[in-house]
């Protein structure tokens, strides 16, 4: 015996399923592009290239919030795993922006940036710190590492106000072993000046 409202109820569960795969799709291409350009600035301001930086960062901003206004009756985001790897990456890229121009660290504006995210790109700004530190070390600025030092102890003082656990738990201890990186160095360049 056919019953007309299920053969409507599994048609209707069957539509959802097409249209989550067809926006999932849709996300992942846009995740990409978000990450390609969040690594590619996090890359550029390794090297200095502040305005190249700026560029890349503004362009993933605009896709972000091109994402989040397409999809904001969705829930397709906040499910997709690449797409948060991609907020997380363009959070890292604008916090180690911020960083190496004095700005404040507050800067992550919308709704995709959770505290996950939040938490996740705070404690990979450490490590980009911790680069950026022996870069500016080899090229004879010594201050320089002294003011990154104090902003990874800034963000390991952070993480240690809160009760963290799996994933977050594994970045504020790398957080803190790239605090421990920048004490080290602090503490040769001060050997080295003295000698």
């Amino acid at each position: 015996m056919k019953n007309n409202n299920d053969e409507k109820f599994f048609g209707d569960i069957k539509k959802e399923i097409e249209v989550y795969h067809k926006e999932r799709n849709s996300v992942m291409g846009a995740a990409r592009e978000v990450l390609q350009n969040a690594k590619k600035a996090i890359f550029v301001l390794q090297a200095g290239d502040l305005k190249q930086a700026s560029v890349l960062i503004a362009s993933a901003e605009d896709f972000i919030k091109s994402q989040e206004k397409k999809y904001s009756k969705s829930s397709v985001l906040a499910q997709e795993g690449s797409w948060s790897a991609s907020l997380e990456e363009f959070a890292e890229a604008k916090l180690f922006q911020a960083a190496l121009t004095g700005k404040s660290l507050d800067c992550l504006k919308g709704k995709s940036f959770n505290f996950n995210t939040k938490i996740g790109a705070l404690a990979d700004l450490t490590g980009e710190l911790v680069r950026a530190a022996v870069a500016k070390a080899t090229a004879g600025d010594f201050v320089s590492p002294e003011k990154y030092r104090v902003i990874t102890a800034k963000v390991v003082g952070f993480f240690l106000d809160l009760y963290l656990t799996g994933y977050l738990r594994t970045k504020s201890d790398e957080a803190k072993r790239n605090l421990r990186r920048l004490e080290d160095m602090v503490y040769e360049i001060s050997l080295k000046k003295r000698s």
